[in-house]
Parts: C-alpha cells; structure tokens; sequence
C-alpha cells in the first residue's frame, strides 16, 4: 500500500525577533506528495491542500513542526496531527553527540548533497522570485528521502512509538507557543517600585559595609563609585575584608553564605545576593514580551531543547520564573483565562521508578509498591 504523505516547508517575511503568527505573512508555502510537487505563493492555500493537512490518515513529514503548527493553525485553524518531525527525529537518533541536526547538516550527512541557504535572509525579507521559490521547493524535495532513512533506523531501534511522542510533542510545542499565557500588567506595575527599592537597599548595604560613598539624585536613585554587576570589581573590594571568593557566581555566593550563615561577611555575600536577585528580577522585563494582538506572552518552548531531551523555554524562560521571596511572587503574574485555572502535577520521583522498571530490581520496585 502506498504512503499517502506530505511534505511542506512554510517561508514567512519576519516582522520582530522571532517568528510570529500574529505578526508575519505566509510569503510561500512548498508541498511534495506523491504525485506532485509545486510552491503556492501567499496564504490563499487551495482545498486539497489544506484537506491533506486536517486527514489524520496522512502523513505529513516536516523539519520543525512547532513552526509550521503555528501558522497553520493561526491561518486555517487546523491543528495538524500524524507529523513526521525530520529535526526531532534526527535529534533522537544523534541523542548523546554533539551533531548538528540542522536541515542543511542532515541532507549532508544522508543525502550527500548540498543545500544551499545563501537565500534565508534574502526570503525573511519578502523577496519572491524564481530563485526564492526554487529554495523553498528544495527544502520540501529533501524531506521524504530524509524520513526514509530515518525511518528504516527507528524501526531497527524498536523506536517507533518514542518518535511518535517526539513528533506530537514538537507540534505541541507550536500550538503552546501559539495561545500564549495571560499576563497581569497591573501587578507587574506594582512590584517594579518594590523591586527597585529592595534592589537599592541592598547596594547601600553593600557600599556600606565595603567603605564606598554613594548618593542619591532628586528621583531618589543612588549612585556609588562600586557597581555591583561588575564582578571583578566587587570580588576585589571583598577581597579587601577578608572575603576570598574565586568567581562572582550565584552559587559560589550561596556556598559562602551557608559556611558563614552567622558572621557579618556571611551577611553581607547574603546582601549581595539579595541584590543580585531583586537585579536579575528587574531584568525580566516580562511586559517588554506581551503580543499587542493577543495581550498574551507567547513564549517558545523547545520539547528536545536539552541533552537530556528535557523542554526549554525562551523570549521568555517560563521555566525560570524567579521563585517567590519575601512579599514578592512573580508566579502569580502569569494567569489563566477567565473560567480556566492552572493545574500543577509532577511525576513523583519518577526518575527513580524508571531505574527500578529498567533494571528489574525486586527490592528497588518493592520499596515503591510496598512502601
């Protein structure tokens, strides 16, 4: 029986930092089946087309699918499914090894060839012409030699249904990115004069314990001849009390502070972490990521986006959100939809339960069924 499949590769012109659904144009979209071949210039796609994207019964066989995901849902609320994911693929099958799975480094690798991508920043500008149009076109041409042999290497892995989990996590990730999160502006308002003055109090403690003089102008910032986000300079003047420290690191900070808790050089490393905390807080800038079109943040979120295939997030890390301290919790700024909640789970100890389930240790799996 013959694979009914599809092979699309989406050019976008890039309006901000980062692609965007809600602010750049489909400028051309490329499409390989098993009959055909073509590039569709603009965003009017034909039936077939978009009828090949909503049958689950079709395979459709993508290099990034978190991006197409999104544009196709935004543009023709399709939630694709049934996605071969060539990059997420690649990524499983080179897990461990530091290798490139960049479309262009995996044609090389398997196809031996060459794929010229002198025209990617000529396309984000919104040039089309024959060229532009021939380079989306290559990139939809390599995709189903690519599954091909990727195909044949799960099968001879047993790693069917974990492709399958990859493939549906990286279209996942797309339509996360793609609803967003609510954001509570006026809350944020309200922390940031908090925050800079928990962050000034914290440099005058400092300066005053290191000898530096400092003032204050008429809006009530506080100048000193000591910045505290130079790290050379701070290690130096600590160096000067009595306090040896071999980087300006968090957590050789915190190492200090927990062999000191008592002394005044264990308060004071403690101060200057206070201020590097209510410093990297600031920071965020969380607001400067909000959507105008939504009033969501729609942060990218990467299902392989560590060695350990653990997810990454970025512009912003959601993962990373500052934890709450003192009378400050950044965690109740993000917010549901209105008749939605959050809802919290984890795995208990579910690193540990799989090293019982894989080595087949009685003992190790009797001391979680028994207790």
């Amino acid at each position: 029986m013959e694979l009914d499949y599809l092979c699309i590769d989406i050019e976008t012109y890039n309006v901000g930092s980062k692609p965007s659904p809600y602010t750049d144009n489909i400028l051309m979209v490329s499409y390989v089946t098993a009959d055909t071949a073509g590039v569709i210039v603009g965003g009017d796609w034909p039936d077939w087309l978009l009828g090949m994207l909503r049958d689950d019964k079709v395979l459709k066989i993508i290099q990034n699918s978190s991006f197409e995901a999104m544009f196709i849902l935004h543009n023709y609320g399709i939630k694709i499914r049934n996605v071969w994911d060539t990059l997420a693929v690649e990524r499983l099958l080179v897990a461990g090894d530091n290798i490139s799975c960049a479309l262009v480094d995996i044609v090389r690798r398997r196809l031996g060839k060459f794929l010229d991508k002198s025209l990617r920043d000529v396309i984000s500008t919104g040039v089309i012409d024959e060229k532009t149009k021939q380079y989306c076109l290559d990139d939809s041409l390599v995709l189903f030699p690519i599954y091909e042999q990727q195909q044949k290497e799960i099968r001879s892995r047993n790693q069917e249904y974990v492709v399958e989990l990859e493939c549906l996590m990286s279209v996942m990730s797309g339509e996360i990115e793609y609803h967003g999160i609510g954001f509570d502006k006026k809350l944020w308002r309200s922390y940031v004069p908090i925050l800079e003055k928990k962050r000034r109090d914290a440099e005058r403690k400092v300066w005053d314990f290191l000898g530096f003089s400092y003032c204050d102008n008429l809006f009530g910032e506080s100048t000193g001849a000591l910045s505290l986000t130079c790290g050379s300079k701070v290690l130096e003047a600590l160096s000067k009390k009595g306090i040896k420290l071999n980087d300006y690191k968090s957590e050789t900070l915190q190492e200090y502070f927990y062999r000191n808790p008592g002394s005044l050089k264990g308060r004071i490393v403690s101060t200057i972490l206070d201020y590097k905390r209510w410093d990297k807080a600031l920071g965020w800038n969380y607001p400067k990521y909000i959507e105008p079109k939504t009033g969501r943040i729609h942060s990218s979120f990467n299902s392989q986006g560590t060695a350990t295939f653990r997810f990454s997030s970025s512009k912003p890390n959601l993962q990373q959100v500052v934890k709450p301290y003192e009378d400050i919790n950044f965690r109740h700024l993000f917010v549901a939809s209105p008749g939605k909640v959050f809802v919290g789970g984890d795995y208990s100890q579910i690193e540990l339960r799989i090293l019982a389930d894989l080595t087949g240790e009685q003992h190790y799996i009797d001391s979680f069924t028994k207790g």
